[in-house]
């Protein structure tokens, strides 16, 4: 600790020794005053606590010059768990202690959590909303003076401008105690059924229509929340494997509306959209399965099949000729098994071959394949769009190329299924030969 004096700071002082053990960590203080009494809360991995790292508390008279603190307490095991919890935060208007924790439930890594009390006396810890926790890392949560924003740190993704969890920002917020939150219900349109396992993307929507990633979680239970900010635009989009995109826009500009706006969404099977956009494409499970009815392009309304390849049955170049052969799946074969033989396939394309590695990613296959179609038009500044025709099946591969790196073939595989194709993979090539998926 350190003290003002005048215009300058005394020379820091470390504090007793029975607040930081010998070989254990004592860091993340936070000072507030109740009362007569000045609270220091910190986190530390000493011997006594509820395991890993946890929030501790020491005290002393608010008036007093002597350098002592009382014995340092653990928080109680409200607050802590066997986990970590970090970043202690202490409002002393709402009375309430906000810390981070990966022991209790979350929705991934360190999420921002409250209770109300002081020293070891808490209510239960309640996990705050979206969008102040996300499926990365959510601490250093600190009001403002005036209690209307704050901020807080994360290694969440941000749009394309943050596609990586290696890094922290600073994040920023408004209001955050009155703040509007979507949540709904996840349906299958056509049994009227809870659907489970879906992922649902929050947008803002921007000027001009631009929209920036706020949040994307997998809902296991069938039902969705996010957390939001007033006079926004919104889009929710939900996609699951099999089932077309569901997108639904929505806004909070009216100040009379309900706090809470409740937003059901329902998933199609796979097909062609009414509205003319390609569906998300089913993948049989069985080469045996038949496929559907093929259906040519109709120039007017852009429309485009449903028909599409096995995940077996992507192919793999294995001649100079464009002349394709199915790989082998992922089972290891004894070494006394036959080998399986595959069906070739006469594949046609005009992309230009390259010498040594390189990557496409291909995110979607249709029947009837018309570069006009808006639904490519979200992902046409994103490369090149390159197709591959089987000309048995009728069936056309639509990928993006090309890239030099895995890692930029990754970034756009990851991106392209933030844009509603969940399927999209990355295609390996060696002087113009595709050899993997």
């Amino acid at each position: 600790m350190t003290s003002r004096e005048g215009n300058a700071w005394t020379e820091p002082r470390k504090l007793r020794d029975y607040i930081k053990m010998d070989g254990k960590t004592a860091t993340q203080p936070f000072v507030t005053h109740i009362d007569d009494k000045e609270i220091l809360y910190y986190v530390t991995n000493r011997v006594g606590g509820q395991g890993g790292m946890d929030i501790w508390y020491t005290t002393r008279e608010i008036d007093s010059e002597d350098f002592d603190f009382t014995l340092p307490q653990n928080a109680g095991p409200t607050i802590n768990t066997p986990g970590d919890e970090v970043t202690p935060y202490y409002d002393v208007r709402e009375q309430t202690l906000y810390f981070s924790s990966n022991g209790h439930p979350s929705v991934g890594g360190l999420d921002v959590y409250k209770a109300k009390g002081a020293e070891e006396n808490w209510e239960e810890a309640e996990r705050l909303p979206t969008p102040f926790n996300s499926s990365a890392d959510d601490y250093y949560f600190h009001r403002n003076k005036s209690g209307t924003g704050g901020f807080l740190v994360s290694n969440r993704l941000f749009d394309l401008e943050k596609i990586e969890t290696t890094q922290d920002d600073i994040f920023t917020f408004s209001s955050p105690m009155s703040i509007p939150f979507v949540l709904g219900k996840l349906w299958d349109k056509e049994n009227q059924e809870i659907m489970r396992e879906v992922r649902v993307a929050l947008y803002e929507i921007k000027d001009r229509g631009k929209k920036r990633l706020l949040n994307a979680q997998i809902f296991k239970e069938g039902s969705f929340e996010f957390g939001l900010l007033a006079n926004r635009n919104y889009r929710l989009v939900a996609t699951k494997r099999g089932y077309a995109p569901s997108t639904v826009e929505f806004n909070t500009n009216d100040p009379q509306a309900a706090n809470s706006y409740q937003l059901d969404i329902e998933l199609d099977q796979a097909g062609l959209a009414s509205s003319g956009e390609l569906k998300e494409p089913v993948f049989q499970q069985s080469k045996s399965q038949k496929l559907p009815t093929t259906q040519t392009t109709d120039d007017k309304t852009n429309k485009i099949d449903n028909s599409t390849a096995s995940l077996e049955e992507r192919p793999v170049m294995t001649s100079s000729k464009s002349t394709y052969t199915s790989p082998t799946n992922s089972t290891t074969q004894a070494a006394s098994s036959p080998k399986p033989r595959y069906k070739r396939y006469d594949v046609s394309s005009d992309a230009p071959k390259h010498q040594g590695i390189y990557y496409k990613v291909q995110f979607t296959v249709v029947v009837g394949y018309n570069e006009s179609n808006p639904i490519f038009d979200k992902v046409r500044d994103k490369g090149r769009l390159d197709t591959e025709f089987i000309k048995e099946k009728g069936w056309t591969r639509v990928l993006l190329a090309d890239f030099f790196s895995v890692t930029e073939a990754r970034r756009l595989s990851e991106e392209l299924r933030q844009l509603g194709f969940p399927d999209a993979f990355i295609v390996k090539y060696r002087n113009g030969r595709r050899l993997s998926y």
